[in-house]
């Protein structure tokens, strides 16, 4: 086969997404695949009166890299169209998105432990937004937890970058940037929170799953790299995480530094 990138869009989307690129004024594009002939195919459609729909297919394989690499975050480029597009002028529609995952899964290795978190993030969409995203695996694979989850925590701060080394112009590292953030209690204040603000921020907080104990034969998730940029912890009495709970329960904010 052929090593071109192959991304097709229909007409209906395309117009879609200068609706978009006009609200936000700014050249939005969709994920492509370049290293490997793979297909992202882009529609949109009137699935009934007053309501749109945004689809994705995606090959099975684009979902098996790193959630920092465009193509395995087509689910999250839909929400986000979406969300854009309701706010179009020109757009009358409750909009919705569908996302179809054609082809197989590996079975084995790290494109597994990442398959799985992607599956995880779609079942998690779809139980978050139930009226506004749906999936569909050509394959049959579903997001299942490990019988004996098990997942690490950090033992303490992260050291992070030296800032020492911060330079006094230009544009700072991104480990530099996140340590920054995190030493600053007026940078902290300014994030948004629901009933009670930050406590404090942390950088690089692991999010592996594991079954039964952390070791590599265990790993369940992608792990190493694969962490929370930022994260704090947040104090709250009204929110319940069992049955059991009584009284004051830590929530986890979990922020993005793009």
């Amino acid at each position: 086969m052929s090593d071109k990138v192959e991304t097709m869009r229909t007409p209906e989307f395309e117009t879609q997404l200068a609706r978009i690129r006009k609200v936000l004024d700014n050249p939005v594009r969709v994920p492509r695949y370049n290293k490997r002939y793979r297909q992202i195919s882009w529609d949109a459609k009137h699935e009934s009166e007053g309501v749109l729909e945004l689809r994705a297919t995606v090959d099975a394989s684009l979902l098996e890299q790193d959630f920092q690499k465009d193509d395995a975050a087509a689910a999250t480029f839909l929400l986000c169209l979406a969300y854009w597009l309701e706010k179009s002028e020109e757009c009358e529609s409750h909009v919705k998105c569908k996302m179809d995952v054609v082809g197989s899964f590996s079975k084995r290795g790290n494109k597994l432990l990442h398959s799985r978190r992607s599956l995880f993030l779609l079942e998690e969409y779809r139980s978050l937004f139930p009226d506004r995203f749906s999936f569909d695996v050509e394959d049959g694979s579903r997001w299942k937890w490990p019988e004996k989850p098990f997942i690490n925590s950090p033992s303490g701060p992260r050291k992070g970058a030296d800032l020492s080394r911060a330079p006094s112009e230009g544009r700072l590292s991104e480990r530099m940037l996140e340590k920054m953030i995190c030493r600053d209690k007026n940078l902290v204040d300014t994030f948004p929170y629901e009933n009670s603000p930050p406590k404090k921020l942390m950088a690089q907080f692991p999010v592996g799953i594991f079954e039964g104990i952390v070791s590599g034969s265990t790993r369940f998730t992608p792990g190493s790299t694969s962490e929370v940029d930022l994260l704090s912890t947040i104090f709250s009495t009204s929110a319940a995480v069992s049955p059991t709970t009584i009284g004051t329960t830590v929530r986890l904010a979990v922020y993005p530094t793009e």
